[in-house]
């Protein structure tokens, strides 16, 4: 994928991010994702040695948590 491509949330929605990716999509840094997945705030899925996050479910977690402003994420 290019890296100036602009990807919207919808779109975000129907495949699996990355670290970096998903901590953009939160606006955090990547080292907070990793605590998350380290403390079982947050959900992931490790496929070998990849670890990656579901947009809707980290989303779903963190408004459970009663840690999320309601705001949306931004669009890349």
């Amino acid at each position: 994928m290019d890296k100036n491509q602009v990807i919207t949330v919808e779109e975000r929605g129907n495949r699996l991010l990355e670290k970096n990716e998903i901590a953009d999509a939160l606006r955090i840094c990547p080292r907070s994702v990793e605590n998350f997945m380290r403390r079982g705030e947050i959900p992931y899925i490790r496929i070998g040695r990849l670890v990656r996050f579901s947009l809707p479910d980290v989303l779903e977690a963190v408004k459970n948590r009663g840690q999320c402003n309601h705001s949306t994420p931004r669009e890349w």
